[in-house]
């Protein structure tokens, strides 16, 4: 399972704003592009989120969103 469009936007609008990443051509492949700089990966932007997210529980992901909404730092 991949994490929702809205997650991905909150994930790459904070990643583009306070982690060094680049945009990329949409907000999936900004998320994608972080995950890729971390732990690799290889295949579609989708591809790469989707395998990280099962990898990690894709709960991890949509907790992160939630904690960017809430917080706006990212951290828990």
């Amino acid at each position: 399972m991949a994490i929702s469009g809205a997650d991905a936007t909150t994930i790459a609008g904070f990643l583009k704003a306070h982690d060094g990443i680049t945009a990329g051509a949409d907000d999936t492949a900004t998320v994608a592009k972080w995950i890729r700089s971390r732990w690799g990966g290889t295949g579609t932007d989708a591809q790469v989120i989707a395998l990280y997210g099962e990898s990690r529980a894709d709960t991890n992901l949509v907790q992160w969103a939630i904690n960017i909404r809430s917080h706006g730092d990212g951290r828990a």
